[in-house]
């Protein structure tokens, strides 16, 4: 028996997909691996954090909002932030020309970016982590049921 997939890692799939498909950066999904200055630049885009709630909907569904980060790596430089800007534009203008995600969602939002400077040792690097609420009505008692966009 396979157990169908939750309308949250759809999400996160098809925002690793728009994004990729711009060319800006090599894109990962959920890469816990090292990435060292060979690696970069790059995207790595994973689930933060998910939320329910019943309020305002049918009975048999919730209003999800999943959390999810674009996460914009680049080597750290003396102007590193001029190199990271444009992942971020580039992940966000692919993002949100289509806020439905392809039919999958009902709305996603840009809720805000957080720059950290991480020292590796022998050299340096700059997230920059572009968080990303997609909200849909999914099945109370099972994730994997979109109530919106019925397939």
């Amino acid at each position: 028996m396979s157990i169908p997939t939750s309308v949250g890692q759809l999400a996160v799939r098809k925002i690793a997909e728009v994004i990729e498909a711009t060319g800006v950066a090599s894109v990962a999904r959920t890469d816990t691996t090292e990435y060292t200055p060979e690696r970069l630049p790059a995207i790595n885009v994973f689930r933060q954090k998910d939320q329910f709630t019943r309020r305002g909907v049918a009975f048999d569904a919730a209003e999800a909002t999943f959390h999810v980060t674009v996460r914009a790596m680049v080597k750290a430089t003396s102007e590193s932030d001029e190199a990271v800007d444009p992942l971020l534009v580039s992940a966000w203008q692919a993002i949100m020309a289509d806020e439905s995600l392809g039919s999958l969602v009902t709305d996603t939002e840009i809720t805000g970016v957080e720059y950290t400077y991480v020292p590796k040792g022998e050299w340096d690097m700059l997230a920059a982590d572009l968080t990303v609420a997609v909200t849909v009505q999914v099945g109370r008692t099972d994730p994997s049921q979109n109530k919106i966009y019925l397939s």
